[in-house]
């Protein structure tokens, strides 16, 4: 025998099968939102060491990459444009970098965007090429040199790097490793 269904009937069991599906339905999440930007990012060299997904790719405003600063130990040594120290590794092979690894976290490749060559002011005579890293980055070398930050250099100017085992030093502006170690005297009793 078939049953006849009238349309109020119908309509109401529309409407609480309706309602039972939305309440097995999970929440939905409002999607989140972020605050507008407030400020510029800054300019200059952060306070902060760089790291090695934060290394310089190239001067800003037309300003070489490469620069010289004057350390009262070490004399004239070579600085990315925001006076970040550059260091070479003694264990490298000419354009080759033996640093990878957590070597690479401690001490930052200077590195360029694909295809780009590093600038450098008049003072600067060593020769800039580029090296392919194993990970596919540009690396930027002087004299066949790889050249490396030091994450403990936090401020412009520091040389936190220089000597440390025996295989991390400064560069001259000719490209040459600088391998004066500055001593530290002990003032405590």
């Amino acid at each position: 025998m078939l049953r006849v269904i009238r349309w109020p009937t119908l309509v109401g069991m529309v409407v609480i099968a309706s309602i039972v599906l939305a309440a097995c339905a999970p929440a939905a999440t409002p999607a989140p939102t972020s605050p507008a930007p407030t400020e510029a990012p800054p300019t200059e060299m952060p306070t902060s060491a760089p790291t090695a997904t934060v290394p310089t790719t190239g001067g800003q405003g037309g300003v070489p990459m490469l620069q010289v600063a004057d350390n009262a130990t070490l004399g004239k040594i070579l600085t990315d444009d925001k006076g970040g120290t550059l260091y070479a590794f003694k264990t490298d092979q000419p354009g080759q970098s033996m640093c990878t690894g957590t070597c690479a976290q401690n001490w930052p490749p200077l590195t360029v965007a694909q295809g780009a060559q590093p600038q450098a002011s008049a003072d600067v005579t060593g020769k800039l090429n580029v090296i392919q890293r194993s990970d596919g980055s540009s690396q930027v070398t002087i004299n066949d040199m790889p050249l490396y930050y030091f994450k403990n250099d936090a401020q412009p100017g520091d040389t936190k790097g220089q000597g440390v085992g025996n295989n991390w030093y400064v560069i001259s502006p000719a490209g040459e490793m600088i391998t004066t170690t500055v001593t530290v005297t002990n003032t405590t009793p």
